[in-house]
């Protein structure tokens, strides 16, 4: 994790008086360790990734020393991890993982001990060589349960560290797959840590009914000179064989159980029984792939499905402008990037009605909510998005407005005093 840059004062570890003074100075830089995932998307991060590197790409810009140690795997690493290379101001340090984690807590299931296994040895190595090389002020968790193997390892080096909650799935495993015991140690790692952050005031409030107390808010960002609205582009229509006219519906996500990506599958049988020629595209990919491939052979829809898979995040405004509407059907979400991006486009944002879309879309106002899990109902908000352009444009302009509060200067700015303040009370 060396960074050749750095000098051996930088690495020095300063006594608690240099660094008291060093902290007290406005803008003073700190050395910050980032725990957590990071682009490319198969390294099984998605959003939770690109949230982790606008975080951290942030706060090397503001003058801090970031370091990140972050999982990839086998083809990520065979590849010679480009992203790594692309961003040395961030010195990236990977460990291995599975391609696709099993869930993380099954009791009795071997592969998921093996997985946590794996995991927690590539962060111990990390750690003990981070904090050998030049001892970080602050340690950020960038995947909530990553504080099983970081809590102990930063309580016994005297490091403070915080914990980011990006989705639900750290309750969920805390609260339905957790043995007993296994439950109540995961809770005391997060108790340790100084401060919890979620990224939408749902999960503050299912974080708070687990009886953990210091959570904040700090929701997701977007980068609104990326994320804006341009016409459709003539050479991706091309490359994707859409005609200039043709309506086009996008999801995009790692297409996994949560995000019901058949459901969009089942719903476009239906939106094409009424003779419209929609096309449409799905960006990512995941395990339930095959099966969304294999659902439209069954239903002869091949031919109006575009599979584009993992495409950088650079290219996202493309296809997401491309669409007339997005659609989101998922079970569960944190605050989902794709959201914020969708409506920054001024695009169409059609997502299940659940906490988390709610806290961003007024239905008919800024994006259209469907019933979780109805296919006529999901049918029927895209007929309806699909038929009338004048609503469609409404709803975007009105969207776009509503999200401008969502800047990446504010989220980083947040952090920013977070982490200064655990700098802070650790000094």
């Amino acid at each position: 994790m060396r960074n050749d840059r750095e000098s051996d004062t930088t690495k020095r570890v300063p006594n608690s008086r240099e660094r008291s003074h060093s902290l007290s100075r406005p803008g003073a830089g700190l050395r910050i360790l980032y725990i957590g995932a990071l682009p490319p998307a198969d390294s099984g991060g998605g959003g939770t990734a690109i949230v982790g590197f606008q975080l951290l790409r942030g706060l090397a810009a503001l003058g801090h020393e970031v370091r990140a140690l972050s999982p990839a795997t086998q083809q990520v690493l065979a590849a010679g991890d480009p992203f790594a290379r692309a961003h040395p101001e961030l010195s990236i340090t990977r460990f291995p993982v599975r391609a696709f984690p099993v869930p993380y807590f099954d009791a009795g299931d071997p592969l998921a001990a093996e997985s946590r296994r794996i995991e927690g040895e590539g962060i111990r190595r990390g750690f003990h060589a981070a904090v050998a090389e030049a001892r970080p002020h602050v340690v950020i968790v960038g995947r909530g349960l990553f504080v099983w193997h970081v809590a102990d390892l930063a309580q016994a080096e005297g490091i403070p560290f915080i914990v980011m909650i990006q989705d639900v799935s750290t309750m969920g495993a805390i609260v339905e797959r957790c043995p007993a015991l296994v439950r109540e140690k995961l809770l005391a790692q997060f108790r340790q840590a100084r401060c919890i952050v979620a990224v939408a005031n749902h999960l503050a409030a299912g974080i708070q009914g687990l009886g953990l107390a210091d959570v904040r808010v700090v929701p997701n960002a977007v980068d609104h000179r990326k994320f804006a609205p341009r016409p459709k582009d003539p050479a991706l229509l091309g490359q994707l064989g859409i005609g200039p006219n043709q309506p086009t519906v996008l999801h995009a996500s790692n297409l996994r159980p949560a995000k019901r990506p058949l459901d969009v599958v089942e719903s476009a049988e239906q939106v094409l029984r009424h003779g419209a020629e929609v096309v449409y595209v799905i960006v990512g990919d995941g395990p339930y792939r095959p099966e969304m491939e294999a659902q439209c052979k069954r239903r002869g829809l091949e031919r109006q499905f575009r599979f584009v898979g993992w495409i950088d995040h650079d290219r996202m405004p493309d296809f997401i402008n491309l669409a007339d509407a997005v659609v989101l059907p998922s079970q569960r979400e944190g605050l989902a990037l794709v959201y914020l991006e969708t409506q920054a486009c001024g695009k169409l944002l059609i997502a299940s009605d659940i906490p988390a879309a709610r806290e961003v879309i007024h239905d008919g106002e800024t994006g259209l909510l469907f019933r979780k899990g109805d296919i006529a109902d999901l049918t029927e908000k895209t007929l309806l998005a699909l038929g009338n352009e004048l609503l469609r444009s409404a709803i975007g302009q009105r969207a776009r407005q509503s999200v401008l509060n969502h800047t990446l200067d504010g989220f980083v700015t947040s952090y920013e005093r977070l982490i200064s303040d655990a700098a802070r009370r650790d000094s």
